[in-house]
């Protein structure tokens, strides 16, 4: 048994007398009390007439008519009261605070008010999203916050009167009989910050009479705070223009597209001041898109110049080093107008590229140095490369860079005139595609068809999370004009597994709807067989779903942990056809495996079946996992509706399908291609075609040549690569001056003032598009030459094609010939080559196993298309390696075995070349064609 000190049971008393006289204090403060009072005027008038309504813990609690100022209070705790005459509109006395109760009886006094109603809803040109929260502030003119005994006058969000008097959001009571302002604050998220904006309700003080009413639009409250933003913005970027022009930058186009903003600016002012602010907003948001989108570009052009410029000094030391080496003999001749050609190109590219101003002088010294030594010291070792046979005789075209880079250097100085002819024709094709030309990507509001509808309306694709909320965004929508209703819908995303199950019936798919609207937003209620779309406490289903589970309209059944009632039965049929009005299927989808047992799962979307979906209310769906709105079907009344779908797009980022009752277009914000100087695509063909003549000219002394060359024992790789040696070299000197021509021409136009609408190119991804445009042209020789190189040999132009039925075993000859003892280092090659193949993106190989039987070898793998193909495939192959000859089998339908044949004659024909020689099968002399056989066993 426990025993206490005198001094532990006194404290013990203690303790237990305060916790009994806490208790009876908080009962008395709970325990309502009456309390007598006055409601009068600022003047002392007791009030006559006026309902007094009282509220405690946001709960309006009482509601008190007041005849002649004298009323009785039978609550107690800390009170908010306002009162009002209810033969005016508006709101007639501030709100007050008071601690009830009180001794006595005790004089409230009311002070005269008026009510301002909040129309709309802030729009902010920087962001998609409206308002997280927003919050309005009564201020004097000092702007200070006004206090009516201690209470501050604050509404909208939070702890502010809007919740405390049980408001609606956009009411707001202010002072009446003096000169006053209300102050906005709004979180919004731009980007992904959220940042706090503020800005005054209307843009001089505001002086209400008592019980007044007055409508603001918040819209146009903010369209001050908008066009400060754009101007800034403005102001910002026309000074970035000209700090890049003084560094050398050619910006015509940024100019122009400038003055565009510029104009967009004062169209958005004019409409503001006219009061129409929407169409002022609609201006002000594309203005602001423009012009981020070109402060991005320039600053991208700034940071292309200034990085793109070591990749410049290479390319021109390449360029002046190939030159040299084409017009001299002796490398140190070569060497002296390497280094001329070389300083005399640095000079032109820093008068003309503004990259240069961009960086140092000694990294740019340091650079220029490394990018010519290197390439002299490549050049050199390449064309000092000696021959070297194998064992068997036979030169791989690796060991013979040397004497083919002599023989094309000879052979194009040979030519002089046809040379400088394809080599000035080269350069002014590249000069004109750098300076007359340009491809770029904007971004802003697109428009295109994308298919025919006899609804009228527009539906609204969500472009990411509705960060206000489904209801918020309903009832801004409902707010715009012209919009008679919005139909929202919600959906489960696709996954592998079911979402849940329905008397173990697995469900995929989960769909939520507003009854009332559906209707004519899809048509989903004419494919009701019996009942009605879902309540908030109902589910519809599939009728063949129902008949599996023997459930009626009626029967109650357990969803996700809710007790639900099937209120309706549908058509299957009906739902697989249904379509939205984009085209895509109502029901949604889920994810299936499609690869094979035993390999790596490979999931695709797919739309699920009728019985694996339920139908709730959209209110009781959105409480489900894994669901959320998908799209919001608006009914316009007398409005353009493509005018309608362009302001959804642009102001909040939807994906909008406008249907006028025939067609329908889908408006967006997305990046668009932006092509300048195109016309001038007539006279390059016009140059394409005379190069053409100079290759198609020289065709009989290049077929002597060829015949020489084999002649004398090289075979058609090694022929092949002296006319790609001299292709790349036309290719490489052609653009490489070509490309720095087109850079100064920018430069001289500026000097000149001839405004040119193209984008400057100062990307070194231009430089290389230069060099590929020079080769190609180039190459078109080379081609013909190619083709009459194999006049002699054609087993490299063996063409085959297949006949047959889908899914046979087709069987592929492969045009390579094996010597005695070559079978297994050929089966090692396919074999890692294959391997190497395992992990492409678009087509892949796996299950790769490797066979030796006695006199024989035998590969067998699958070839396969990745993930959702274009045109998606699957074969099953066997290689088969015997006595010299290849042989393969490969099952599949005839464009997959044409994929494979491809792949394996490719893998043939490249270790032919690395051997040093290619020729056909004994069986494919003299046959264009490979054969088919039946079925494989």
């Amino acid at each position: 048994m426990l025993r206490y000190t005198p001094l532990e049971t006194e404290a013990m008393d203690v303790r237990v007398g305060l916790l009994l006289l806490a208790a009876l204090l908080s009962l008395q403060g709970s325990t309502p009390m009456r309390a007598e009072a006055v409601a009068v005027d600022e003047l002392g008038n007791p009030l006559r007439d006026v309902q007094l309504h009282v509220f405690r813990d946001r709960i309006e609690v009482t509601s008190i008519a007041v005849e002649d100022g004298g009323f009785t209070l039978e609550v107690s705790g800390t009170l908010y009261i306002y009162a009002d005459d209810p033969s005016t509109p508006g709101v007639d006395y501030l709100p007050i605070k008071v601690e009830a109760p009180w001794s006595g009886v005790r004089t409230l006094v009311f002070r005269p008010a008026a009510t301002l109603i909040v129309r709309g809803s802030a729009q902010f040109v920087d962001s998609k999203e409206l308002p997280i929260s927003t919050t309005f502030t009564v201020v004097d003119l000092e702007g200070k916050p006004i206090e009516v005994d201690g209470l501050t006058l604050i509404y909208g969000g939070g702890d502010s009167l809007t919740s405390l008097l049980d408001l609606e959001e956009d009411v707001i009571i202010v002072p009446a009989g003096m000169s006053i302002g209300v102050s906005v604050n709004c979180s919004v998220l731009v980007g992904s910050t959220l940042i706090t904006r503020c800005f005054p309700l209307t843009d001089a003080p505001l002086r209400l009479e008592g019980g007044e009413v007055r409508s603001v639009s918040l819209l146009a409250a903010s369209m001050p705070l908008n066009l400060k933003l754009v101007g800034d913005l403005l102001g910002e970027i026309s000074q970035r223009i000209e700090d890049m022009r003084s560094e050398g930058f050619y910006l015509e186009v940024e100019s122009s597209r400038l003055r565009e903003a510029s104009t967009l600016l004062e169209e958005a002012r004019y409409l503001s001041s006219q009061g129409l602010y929407i169409e002022g907003f609609d201006a002000a948001r594309r203005c602001y898109l423009n012009l981020k989108t070109l402060d991005g570009w320039l600053r991208h052009l700034r940071i292309d110049a200034s990085t793109s410029v070591y990749l410049l000094l290479a390319f021109l030391s390449f360029t002046s080093t190939l030159t040299a080496l084409l017009l001299l003999e002796g490398w140190r001749s070569r060497l002296i107008m390497a280094l001329s050609l070389y300083a005399v190109s640095l000079s032109a590219l820093r008068w003309s590229y503004p990259g240069f101003s961009l960086l140092s002088p000694p990294l740019l010294a340091l650079s220029s140095i490394a990018s010519l030594s290197a390439t002299l010291i490549s050049l050199y070792i390449l064309s000092h490369i000696t021959p070297k046979a194998r064992g068997d005789g036979h030169i791989p075209v690796r060991n013979l860079i040397g004497p083919i880079i002599a023989i094309g250097r000879r052979n194009l100085r040979r030519r002089r005139l046809r040379t400088l002819l394809t080599l000035s024709s080269l350069m002014i094709l590249i000069a004109s595609f750098v300076s007359l030309t340009s491809v770029s990507t904007g971004y802003g509001l697109t428009a295109q068809r994308v298919g025919r509808s006899n609804w009228r309306g527009v539906l609204l694709r969500p472009g990411g999370m509705m960060l206000q909320g489904l209801e918020e965004t309903v009832n801004w929508l409902l707010d715009q004009p012209g919009v008679e209703a919005v139909a929202p819908k919600a959906e489960s995303m696709p996954t592998p597994n079911p979402h849940t199950s329905l008397m173990g019936h697995p469900i995929y798919g989960i769909v939520g709807v507003d009854p009332e609207d559906e209707g004519w937003a899809s048509g989903l209620g004419e494919l009701l067989i019996e009942g009605h779309l879902p309540s908030p406490d109902g589910v519809a289903i599939s009728s063949k779903l129902a008949e599996e589970l023997g459930l009626s309209i009626g029967d109650e059944v357990n969803l996700l942990g809710w007790t639900l009632t099937v209120e309706g039965l549908l058509s299957d049929d009906g739902l697989r056809r249904l379509r939205e009005i984009d085209g895509s299927p109502y029901l949604p989808e889920k994810l299936v495996n499609i690869s094979p047992e035993g390999e790596p799962p490979n999931f695709i979307p797919m739309v699920c079946e009728p019985r694996e979906v339920v139908i709730l209310h959209i209110s009781r769906a959105l409480m489900a996992p894994l669901v959320s709105p998908s799209r919001l079907s608006v009914r316009l009344g007398d409005v353009d509706v493509e005018g309608f779908a362009s302001r959804m797009a642009l102001e909040r980022g939807f994906e909008a399908y406008a249907s006028t009752g025939e067609v329908v277009y889908l408006y967006r914000l997305s990046s668009y291609l932006e092509g300048r100087g195109l016309p001038l695509l007539i006279p390059w063909l016009i140059l394409l075609l005379n190069i053409a003549s100079i290759t198609l000219s020289a065709l009989r002394e290049r077929r002597w040549e060829v015949s020489i060359l084999s002649a004398i024992g090289l075979n058609p790789t090694q022929i092949a690569a002296v006319f790609l040696v001299e292709a790349s070299i036309l290719g490489f000197v052609g653009g490489g001056l070509g490309h720095l021509i087109g850079l100064s021409l920018y430069r001289v136009l500026a000097l000149l003032g001839i405004p040119l609408s193209v984008y400057q190119k100062v990307s070194a991804l231009w430089c290389l598009a230069s060099l590929a445009l020079s080769s190609t042209v180039a190459l078109v020789g080379a081609a013909v030459a190619l083709k009459s190189s194999v006049i002699l040999t054609p087993s490299l132009m063996l063409r085959w094609r297949l006949r047959g039925e889908e899914e046979e075993a087709w069987i592929i000859p492969i045009p390579v010939r094996l010597r005695p003892g070559e079978e297994a280092d050929f089966v090692e090659y396919v074999a890692d080559r294959l391997s190497a193949l395992k992990t492409g993106v678009v087509k892949r190989t796996s299950l790769i196993r490797l066979h030796r039987l006695p006199g024989a070898y035998e590969i067998e793998f699958i070839y396969k298309s990745v993930g959702q193909a274009l045109n998606p495939f699957y074969t099953r192959n066997r290689l088969r390696v015997e006595r010299g000859s290849v042989t393969l089998t490969s099952i599949g339908a005839e464009r997959w075995a044409y994929e494979v044949g491809s792949l394996l004659r490719m893998i043939a024909v490249e270790w032919a070349s690395l051997r040093g020689s290619t020729s056909p099968p004994p069986s494919q002399h003299g046959h264009p064609s490979a054969r088919q056989s039946g079925r494989s066993p």
